[in-house]
C-alpha cells in the first residue's frame, strides 16, 4: 500500500491548513503510540506500521506536518511531538501558551 498522499503544490502555492488523509493517520498513530509506550515513535516504526518499505514517505509527511504547525520535531529520532494548532513553538521545540 505504498502511495504518495501528500500535499501536491505548485510553486508559490501556500500549504493547506488541514492534514491530508495519511498525515491525519500519521498523527493519530503518533498520539496512540506515545500514550501506549510513553515516547514518540521513530520514522522507521511509523513506516513499518503503515507497511512502507522506505521511510521517505513518512519523512515527507512529517515535513509537511511540521511546516503546517501540527507537530514539532527535535534532533533525536523520537523527538516528534503533536502540538495544538496555534501554539507558539520555540527553536527548541517547546510550546509556549
Amino acid at each position: 500500500m505504498a502511495y504518495y498522499d501528500g500535499d501536491r503544490l505548485m510553486p508559490g502555492q501556500p500549504l493547506p491548513k488541514t492534514l491530508s488523509p495519511i498525515q491525519n493517520r500519521t498523527k493519530k498513530f503518533s498520539v496512540a503510540f506515545s500514550k501506549k509506550y510513553g515516547w514518540a515513535p521513530t520514522v522507521a516504526e511509523m513506516a513499518s506500521h503503515f507497511g512502507y518499505v522506505s521511510t521517505s514517505t513518512i519523512q515527507i509527511q512529517l515535513d509537511y506536518m511540521e511546516r503546517k504547525g501540527f507537530i514539532a520535531r527535535g534532533h533525536s529520532p523520537r523527538a516528534i511531538r503533536v502540538v495544538e494548532r496555534g501554539a507558539k513553538i520555540s527553536r527548541t521545540g517547546a510550546t509556549k501558551p
